[in-house]
């Protein structure tokens, strides 16, 4: 190998070496999950023109279960939704109507699958957006979503589906075992 011929390949493998060791990777990480298997916490649910204040919690099996404060009228109102179907108690009435009456607009439907959706991580995108980490995604019955969390804490902030106009803010999140 000729000197100059030397010269050019040192050139070029330096050159490859300071290009390539200012590369970061940019992939997504999303080993961890962006929500605990079970938590509770206070949400603020604005859905169109109606806004409510409740008590929600997750359950390690699924379950997610809301009960409503606000409206007065509504207060203690408890939606049980799986993912097979819903139950709603009040009064010390209980009534679990057939899933094809429920419709998947429904606050408490978007929430529970769209935290569904988040356990599996091939059915979601993450992009880091300052402090905060943002989850967006499409939920098995087609209600596509953005949920925002604390990125080095995990705590959520913001659930919001835009076509179905819901937005849910939380607080006195907990996660639970």
């Amino acid at each position: 190998m000729t000197p100059v011929l030397r010269r050019v390949l040192f050139a070029l493998a330096a050159g490859l070496l300071l290009f390539c060791c200012g590369c970061q990777n940019n992939t997504d990480d999303k080993t961890a999950k962006p929500i605990a298997d079970a938590f509770s916490a206070t949400v603020a649910i604005s859905q169109g023109a109606f806004s409510y204040t409740a008590e929600i919690s997750k359950r390690a099996d699924g379950t997610f279960v809301t009960t409503l404060k606000e409206p007065a009228a509504l207060n203690g109102l408890t939606i049980t939704q799986t993912a097979d179907n819903c139950s709603f108690a009040f009064a010390g009435l209980n009534l679990q109507p057939p899933p094809s009456l429920l419709p998947d607009a429904a606050f408490s439907s978007c929430m529970q699958k769209a935290f569904e959706t988040l356990l599996d991580s091939t059915r979601f995108v993450a992009a880091q957006h300052g402090t905060d980490m943002v989850y967006s995604g499409r939920t098995e019955n087609g209600n596509n979503f953005t949920f925002t969390a604390e990125k080095d804490t995990g705590v959520p902030l913001t659930l919001e589906f835009p076509e179905r106009q819901l937005t849910v803010t939380f607080s006195d999140y907990k996660a639970t075992s």
